[in-house]
């Protein structure tokens, strides 16, 4: 017999997007508990952890329990430590999967420590390799200890869908272990391996996704389909016999977002796949970052590199090339690799961007909001720059937009010869050497035709000793980047619940942290779609949707927020405005009779961070451009909310272009008056109003999709809380 236990298990996913599983049916509760020897048929206790209650099924091994387990069940393994002689998850023993929105839970049982154990004589301790004819699919592993294997902590070797979170895995052999490893068996891929706050230390690799070889230039190593969709987010890895994280040519689209590599005999990243590295860490390691595979080729098409920071390195920070050509074997095409709004500092060459004639290559290599700083100082005179850009061919090499080049103010003023030459050196590109004031007058960019925008200066970081690369207020570095589409949001100031980079100011800045005014003020951090709206921007599928209004919205905050008497929020913490004629005004301002009644709120749910859930009655009117604020409350230090981060979009009326509460043929007139002077490139009017299908540039189409509203030919996508770029 099994225990009912209806749930709903909530992931975190990519981006910090928020997937859910979600049963649609009670589901069984099956325990595992080597306390007391003896499984308990139907009368597990949970209390006494004994047969002697009625809380359902117990056994005694972990292996036991997985395979019992069916769609849906959580299997909760008790306190204690769990020693292992086989595999838990062994084929043909282990046949169960789970389905969508019915996943299989494997999980330490509350906030209980459970220690899994290999004892060194396992070879591997989760061995996830089914028969090619079916992968081990919709499995959930969370909230325990893995420790102690010949070979591997965790091998997938064909799996999809599956997620490993809250897990710490430790001690594996160097040479020859990997704590974590995702590959291919044969010609099955793996796909859509998560992995969410797991910490890997003790191996020679702790992670290893791809795994063997796609086909070519092999070198004897063995032939795997290799993975795709694998993710690893909030993850540490440290203590490497070779590489913390490796991901082989095989890998396809693994991402990185927020994860930290360190203390790695070799590289902190090796990467060949294709890839994306998102406010991540690399640092006190042999190498950063290498961006291609042992023949140095790029196999996997793009590479891109974003809010990263790369640092003490006794090496490169970041070495990378693009892959050979159809002529050399290696798949030519128009690969990318680019580096975005990273600091790269005190390595011993920060950038190596190696662009050898021998490789023919056809390729895009972007350099971009970067600072490149602080090379290192050991001794040695040689050999240490910002950036090095070899060999004789450098295809669409892109390397400008507000990049920074340095060299540490604090060197010997004498150690190499004295003078400016060479302490001053920060390029080598080809056999040409460019010092500071080279960089700073323009004359690198005249001799190479790369480098527009890029300057040489102390971008001035809180404190360089102590590896905090924050900047200062006064750091030229602030607001002297360039904004690059789909990364940063598309205006100044926090997005709650958007996947894109916050920037302050006039411009993003240059680097990995961006310099934030409101530092240590509450701001809204999670909104979720307002019930009820639809916005006619968000999608062109015409003829469905409905514009009804928002009827709730639920957010939350950075930090517990109360009033200024220090009691609970209430629903007079929350209040509308309205975007009436180029200013925000409240909603008995807004003059709303012709509309119908102003709504309410009504607090229905929250306190400290929230959520708060708030519901809105009557539904306010759609055409209006409506926000809601958080007003006259405070964080436990006193702190006021941050402007711009008090506040989130709910609605807009996009076609009222003269702001007059209504949409007429008056509006349609005047956006093709705006649309023709855009197009002669006399406009210079805020587009927020005017961007009809949302690409950011106003042009035909926007009047096209402007026709196509007035006649009610609305949208299916819901609001997704995109800002609508309104400033206070």
């Amino acid at each position: 017999m099994r225990i009912a236990s209806c749930f709903r298990l909530f992931v975190v996913g990519l981006l910090g997007s928020i997937l859910f599983f979600s049963s649609s049916a009670c589901a069984a509760v099956l325990f595992v508990d080597n306390l007391v020897a003896g499984d308990c048929v139907t009368n597990y206790n949970i209390s006494s952890r004994r047969c002697d209650g009625s809380a359902g099924a117990k056994f005694d091994t972990i292996q036991e329990g997985v395979r019992a387990a069916g769609p849906g069940d959580t299997i909760s393994i008790r306190a204690g430590v769990y020693r292992l002689t086989s595999s838990v998850m062994w084929y043909p023993q282990t046949t169960a999967n789970g389905l969508p929105g019915q996943p299989i839970t494997l999980a330490g049982y509350l906030t209980e420590t459970v220690v899994i154990d290999g004892q060194g004589t396992v070879d591997v301790l989760f061995f996830i390799s089914p028969p090619d004819t079916g992968a081990t699919s919709w499995w959930v592993f969370r909230d325990f200890t893995i420790r102690n294997a010949r070979q591997n902590l965790i091998a997938v070797s064909y799996g999809k869908d599956l997620i490993f979170e809250n897990i710490i895995g430790h001690g594996t052999p160097k040479p020859g272990g990997e704590n974590f490893y995702v590959g291919g068996k044969g010609e099955a891929r793996s796909e859509r391996i998560t992995f969410r706050r797991v910490t890997g230390f003790d191996g020679q690799n702790i992670w290893h996704v791809g795994g063997g070889c796609n086909g070519s230039n092999c070198n004897g190593a063995p032939v795997s389909a290799g993975a795709t969709g694998t993710t690893i987010i909030d993850s540490i890895a440290y203590d490497a016999g070779a590489d913390c994280f490796k991901a082989s040519n095989t890998a396809v689209d693994t991402v990185f977002i927020r994860s930290n590599a360190y203390q790695c005999a070799d590289a902190a990243y090796d990467l060949a796949g294709s890839l994306v590295v998102i406010d991540s860490m690399a640092h006190d390691s042999d190498t950063g970052m290498k961006l291609w595979d042992s023949q140095k080729v790029l196999t996997g098409g793009k590479a891109v590199i974003r809010g990263t920071r790369v640092w003490n390195n006794r090496n490169n920070g970041i070495e990378t090339g693009v892959r050979r050509s159809d002529s050399d074997g290696g798949g030519g095409g128009d690969d990318l690799v680019a580096i975005e709004n990273c600091t790269v500092v005190d390595n011993k060459i920060n950038i190596v961007v190696d662009t050898s004639s021998d490789r023919g290559h056809s390729s895009y290599l972007s350099l971009r909001n970067t600072l490149a700083t602080h090379a290192q100082y050991n001794g040695a005179c040689s050999e240490r720059l910002a950036l090095k850009v070899l060999n004789e061919l450098a295809n669409n090499l892109l390397l400008e937009n507000h990049n920074v080049f340095h060299r540490d103010p604090n060197d010997p003023p004498n150690a190499c010869g004295g003078g400016d030459n060479p302490l001053s050196e920060v390029i080598s590109y080809r056999d040409m050497i460019f010092q500071a004031s080279q960089v700073n007058d323009g004359s690198w960019e005249r001799a190479t035709g790369f480098g527009a925008g890029s300057r040489s200066f102390d971008p001035r970081y809180v404190n360089f000793a102590q590896a905090n690369f924050e900047l200062r207020s006064e750091s030229e570095a602030v607001d002297r980047g360039s904004l690059i589409p789909l990364y940063h949001c598309e205006t100044p100031g926090r997005h709650p619940g958007h996947d894109c980079r916050v920037w302050f100011g006039t411009a993003p800045d240059i680097g990995a942290i961006e310099y934030d005014p409101h530092a240590g003020k509450p701001f809204i951090k999670t909104s979720f779609p307002p019930t009820g709206y639809v916005d006619p921007r968000a999608d062109q599928n015409p003829n469905t949707g409905d514009l009804l209004g928002v009827s709730e919205v639920t957010i939350s905050f950075s930090e517990s927020a109360s009033d200024q008497s220090g009691s609970v929020l209430t629903e007079a913490n929350f209040e509308f405005r309205y975007f009436r004629g180029g200013e925000w005004v409240s909603p008995e301002e807004a003059d709303l009779g012709r509309q119908g009644e102003a709504p309410q709120i009504d607090l229905l749910r929250g306190e400290g961070a929230g959520p708060y859930t708030l519901r809105i009655s009557p539904r306010f009117p759609v055409g209006a451009w409506t926000e809601m604020r958080v007003v006259r409350a405070l964080d436990s230090n006193g702190n006021s909310f941050a402007p711009g981060g008090d506040r989130i979009v709910l609605g807009a009326a996009p076609l009222d272009v003269n702001q007059d509460g209504e949409v007429s043929g008056l509006d349609l007139k005047l956006l093709a008056e705006r649309v023709s002077q855009a197009s002669l490139g006399s406009s210079t009017e805020d587009l927020t109003l005017l961007d009809q299908n949302r690409d950011g540039r106003l042009n035909g189409a926007d009047l096209v999709r402007a026709i196509q509203l007035v006649n009610g030919i609305k949208t299916s996508r819901p609001w997704n809380n995109f800002s609508l770029g309104i400033a206070p």
